[in-house]
């Protein structure tokens, strides 16, 4: 797809912005993946917890080839397939579980996936469009189903994002704090 490198770093700063949130609630978040905007049902670019490096399908570099390798373990060379969704789903957290006494989050690991793009224009949708995205999907991390309890943890997501901004704990990828009230030299 055409700005790879624009949506990678869409998805370092969703990683980054909400980083302290997912690990505060203790969440278990492996991936975090630009969803198939265009009906092929591949993931373009991917964000992947345990090696820190991104992959865009049409960058072929080294740093490609380790995000792969983490996330086919079986299959490094296989291209990963998503689900097509209808072109009203901006995202979906496919969530799945593990049997043991040291897995965190009750055994649930979580691949959140976002849609960064407008089907059929590839055009980008604002980045407040995804970071609200985003919150949707983490209180999946939560809540399975669409219901009162699933809308009030989507909401203190979305507060505890706000606040996190607001106050500067939110960093950036040279860790300078976004958002709040600084001194301006």
């Amino acid at each position: 797809l055409p700005n790879a490198q624009r949506a990678a770093a869409i998805l370092r700063r969703i990683h980054s912005e909400f980083q302290r949130i997912i690990h505060c609630r203790g969440w278990n978040v492996l991936s975090i993946t630009e969803m198939c905007c265009c009906g092929d049902g591949i993931d373009h670019s991917h964000f992947c917890r345990n090696s820190n490096t991104y992959n865009s399908n049409s960058n072929k570099s080294t740093k490609t080839s380790k995000a792969k390798t983490a996330i086919h373990r079986k299959n490094p060379s296989k291209r990963r397939s998503t689900k097509i969704m209808p072109d009203n789903v901006l995202g979906y957290n496919l969530t799945s579980f593990s049997r043991g006494r040291n897995t965190p989050s009750n055994g649930k690991r979580n691949a959140i996936h976002l849609r960064l793009r407008r089907p059929r224009t590839h055009d980008f949708y604002s980045y407040e469009e995804i970071a609200g995205t985003m919150c949707h999907e983490l209180a999946h991390c939560e809540v399975g189903p669409h219901n009162a309890r699933f809308y009030k943890v989507m909401e203190e997501i979305e507060g505890q994002y706000a606040v996190f901004l607001a106050r500067g704990v939110v960093v950036d990828e040279g860790g300078f704090p976004m958002g709040g009230s600084g001194n301006v030299l």
